[in-house]
């Protein structure tokens, strides 16, 4: 099953519900049924973050449309 995270809360240095997110992500790590996609806005470093902690079964896709990208940027 392919499951999408979308958040606006990622960044280089996680704290509070980015902390969440990246203990989460690392227990849905190890599933080998699933596939993961966390769509996050372009340019927060949060892919490098999940590299570090050795976080691969999941997609990282960056979304760009500047403020508005949950609103246009997951539509295209």
């Amino acid at each position: 099953m392919r499951i999408g995270i979308v958040t606006s809360y990622a960044a280089k240095q996680p704290a509070g519900l980015e902390r969440f997110l990246l203990d989460l992500l690392k227990v849905l790590n190890d599933s080998k049924d699933n596939k993961y996609t966390v769509y996050i806005k372009n340019g927060t470093g949060f892919a490098g973050v999940l590299k570090e902690n050795n976080i691969l079964n999941v997609e990282v896709v960056e979304v760009g449309f500047g403020k508005l990208w949950k609103d246009f940027g997951l539509f295209f």
